[in-house]
């Protein structure tokens, strides 16, 4: 999923679904390597809530 479809849940207020999608969209190849605003967003997200995929 990618990051920008991923923080919908969140506007929705739905942050266990918002978890799951932004979490995934961080660990995903894309989201590791890349640098680009809305990876870089998803990655703040988690940090900003203590999401981790531990």
């Amino acid at each position: 999923m990618q990051p920008l479809h991923a923080l919908f849940p969140s506007v929705q207020n739905k942050p266990d679904k918002a978890k799951v999608h932004i979490l995934a969209a961080t660990q995903s190849p894309y989201g590791q390597r890349s640098d680009d605003y809305m990876a870089s967003l998803a990655k703040v997200h988690c940090l900003c809530r203590n999401w981790n995929s531990k």
